[in-house]
């Protein structure tokens, strides 16, 4: 059986995609392109659904949480998503190979765009990092989701109309399903590391996403 390892795994390889379709192929990479399936949008995001237990259950969180703010009718407020990981992205390896993970104050930037934007936002935070999130983003007009799995997370976030992602592909998967105003966190590498030669950004973030420091 043929074989395809891509060259990058944050660019668009069009080699990878060029395999014959009579015939198996092994395609191995991350794939972390929205070039390698935009054609097919439309399809995936009718596949791409959470179980009926999930989502109720996701439904049921926030209502639960919005019910914490005395806020009664979910219609009534502009939810965004947040997802912060830190976790992994802190380890020495990905240190060393130029990862970095997004500080307080871009969450904190991109929190007051959304302000500025929206009329009543509720910012709907799930993380890795829990505790470093409830230590450095502001707690008004914010929900933590805490205890959940990371289908459950991923279920929550996609209820929200907007989001806020850091690093890493389940926020980047987070925002492409919740599908609004994405905000991206933009020196996801230090320039000129080993990193930042993976990575095409035109080709790993949609052009409507909105770059931020």
């Amino acid at each position: 059986m043929p074989s395809h390892f891509e060259t990058r795994s944050s660019a668009f390889d069009n080699a990878t995609v060029a395999f014959q379709s009579d015939q198996h192929t092994h395609l191995y990479g991350y794939l972390q392109s929205f070039l390698y399936f935009v054609t097919y949008e439309h399809e995936l995001r009718c596949q791409f659904k959470f179980s009926y237990d999930v989502i109720k259950h996701a439904e049921e969180l926030i209502s639960g949480h919005l019910k914490s703010l005395r806020i009664t009718n979910a219609q009534a407020v502009t939810l965004v998503a947040v997802h912060v990981r830190r976790g992994d992205k802190l380890s020495a390896d990905v240190k060393s190979g130029g990862g970095t993970v997004a500080p307080k104050e871009y969450i904190l930037k991109a929190k007051q765009y959304f302000i500025k934007k929206y009329d009543r936002v509720v910012f709907v935070v799930c993380s890795d990092s829990m505790d470093w999130c409830t230590g450095n983003v502001p707690g008004e007009s914010t929900v933590f989701v805490r205890g959940q799995s990371a289908v459950e997370d991923l279920a929550v976030m996609s209820l929200c109309q907007h989001a806020i992602m850091t690093v890493g592909t389940f926020g980047w998967w987070m925002a492409w399903l919740v599908n609004g105003d994405t905000v991206y966190y933009s020196r996801r590498f230090l320039p000129g590391s080993r990193l930042s030669q993976q990575w095409n950004l035109s080709h790993h973030y949609p052009s409507h996403w909105i770059p931020m420091e």
